[in-house]
């Protein structure tokens, strides 16, 4: 009984303070597509060889994914090549609203450490990078910034 008296203020506190829990008015997107974030993170974790600095073809495929799934969703993505012991790397960036006004940034990277699937962070990142882009264009608000979204190396 104790227990439940305490927990009930603090559910109340974040349910008032949480503008997500508090009231679904406020929340600015529909819910995101839970199938096209688990295809996106299957297929990123699941390439032949892990999306590492020792496999740049799988690097590459992996910025290719998400490039055609931004373009997909309607946007011009462009690569930004830079090059690290000889080797070329690349982020893609696509833009959400008018590029020449305030930018929030929002990342996620799509590489992975050694040799691994990177399903819990890096490819779930991308996915969640992915499913904002597509809602984003779902939802067409004008925003008062531009939302500058960046898949990393």
């Amino acid at each position: 009984m104790l227990g439940a008296l305490l927990v009930l203020p603090s559910f109340l506190i974040l349910l008032i303070g949480n503008p997500v829990l508090g009231s679904a008015e406020r929340m600015p997107f529909a819910g995101a597509d839970s199938l096209r974030l688990k295809k996106d993170v299957v297929h990123l974790s699941t390439l032949p060889a892990p999306r590492s600095f020792g496999h740049e073809a799988w690097l590459d495929s992996a910025a290719a994914y998400s490039s055609r799934e931004l373009h997909a969703a309607g946007y011009s993505p462009r690569a930004q090549v830079y090059e690290v012991g000889g080797k070329k790397y690349k982020n893609i960036i696509a833009y959400y609203g008018d590029p020449t006004k305030a930018r929030k940034v929002v990342g996620a990277h799509y590489d992975v450490c050694e040799d691994q699937p990177g399903a819990d962070d890096n490819a779930s990142g991308t996915a969640g990078l992915l499913e904002l882009a597509r809602m984003l264009k779902k939802e067409g608000k004008i925003l008062p910034f531009c939302v500058e979204m960046v898949f990393y190396t």
